[in-house]
């Protein structure tokens, strides 16, 4: 969390992008986010398990009713609480290769897009 002038900046954007900060030497650095794939899933339950994996290692993002709630590890079992369950859950990551998120509850999934997915 940063505070710029008293006001916290979580969730940034820039024409639609969304943008990573990072503080440098008490600069506020932002990079756009690179992320090419997208997971979009409903749940009966206050929270899901997930473990995904991707090419690169690279962690994924969670996401639910506009703010994020959550960051995935590579290969590693991760319980997040869901805020909205009436909203989608959306993970994003860069070429997620593996996707395993059994016994969730879950009322909707969609992979499509995820052209390296090898395991669901």
């Amino acid at each position: 969390m940063f505070k710029v002038n008293g006001t916290v900046l979580e969730n940034v954007k820039f024409n639609g992008v969304d943008l990573d900060k990072v503080l440098v030497n008490g600069v506020i650095v932002f990079e756009k986010v690179k992320f090419n794939n997208t997971v979009t899933m409903r749940t009966l339950q206050d929270s899901i398990t997930i473990n995904v994996q991707t090419k690169d290692l690279s962690l994924c993002e969670v996401w639910n009713a506009g703010n994020k709630i959550g960051v995935l590890n590579n290969d590693q079992d991760t319980s997040i609480f869901i805020p909205n369950k009436n909203e989608d859950v959306i993970i994003k990551g860069k070429d997620i290769t593996y996707l395993y998120c059994p016994r969730n509850q879950l009322t909707s999934l969609n992979v499509q897009g995820l052209n390296n997915l090898q395991s669901l």
